[in-house]
């Protein structure tokens, strides 16, 4: 469940949400060593509750600042192999509390040509059971510009931080249809993510376009232990279609070690 609320003059935003996860999941550990052994995998099933609420300002047309609060319970259960979490928990609650920055001059927000797009999360997280506290920090850098006709560059820069006592539920993940596309989301966990792709957007006819993308990514414990030899490497190509300002798209990823995915979703992937 999802929302928006705008009042009266339009300066103030409320946003809320409530979303509740059950799914199976595969699992090759923590860290970048354990997920790149193939002989490590399992499973478990995942459940996830968060609800959310953002009380934003909105300074004229680019600026969104604001608050807020929110509740997470997570839970690992029917687990192959609890070894690979290292004694770690396997279950976490909090209520968190934040604040939000975003600056959006972007002319179109599902088709952008041209623009920028900057948001900055700050999360602190306060146990409801035996878990430490945490913080948590979400930078986005995102900048559109034309290449030629028809032809639009899009390149993201994005990084997801945590404290050392967060779970490791909580951990950024890499994968999915956004970022590192080609990667099972999750494979690749720790506790901070840094991330960079360009991808160029080709119209070729009505509604008709398509894409490449090449970029890369690590995950890693702290920025002392950083290894750039552990970098993971993305690029692949998509095909889309606009029709009433929607933006419908099917992405192959492909990876290091022969890795690779099928996405498929409604807008750009960022």
């Amino acid at each position: 469940v999802m929302g928006k609320w705008y009042s009266g003059p339009g300066n103030f935003l409320l946003e809320y949400s409530v979303i509740f996860k059950n799914s199976p999941r595969r699992f090759w550990g923590l860290g970048y060593a354990d997920a790149s052994d193939e002989g490590n995998l399992t499973s478990f099933t995942g459940r996830n509750l968060r609800a959310e609420a953002q009380f934003l300002y909105r300074g004229g047309r680019r600026i969104l600042a604001g608050g807020l609060a929110g509740y997470d319970y997570s839970d690992a259960v029917d687990f192959g192999s609890d070894a690979l979490v290292d004694g770690l928990p396997l279950r976490s609650h909090y209520l968190y509390a934040g604040v939000r920055f975003s600056y959006d001059s972007r002319d179109d927000t599902s088709e952008p040509s041209r623009g920028v797009f900057l948001e900055a999360v700050q999360k602190l997280y306060l146990p409801l059971v035996d878990v430490p506290l945490f913080a948590s920090t979400e930078v986005t850098a995102d900048f559109y510009f034309a290449l030629w006709k028809g032809c639009v560059a899009a390149v993201d820069l994005y990084g997801a931080f945590t404290s050392r006592g967060a779970p490791w539920m909580l951990w950024p993940l890499s994968g999915g249809d956004v970022r590192l596309r080609g990667y099972y989301q999750g494979r690749y966990r720790d506790r901070n993510l840094m991330s960079a792709q360009i991808e160029l957007r080709q119209h070729v006819y009505g509604g008709h376009g398509v894409v490449v993308w090449g970029g890369a990514g690590n995950v890693f414990p702290s920025f002392r232990s950083l290894d750039i030899k552990s970098t993971l490497p993305t690029y692949g190509a998509g095909y889309r279609f606009s029709i009433w300002g929607i933006v419908f798209r099917l992405d192959a990823g492909f990876g290091t070690r022969g890795q690779w995915s099928l996405t498929a979703g409604v807008n750009h992937s960022f």
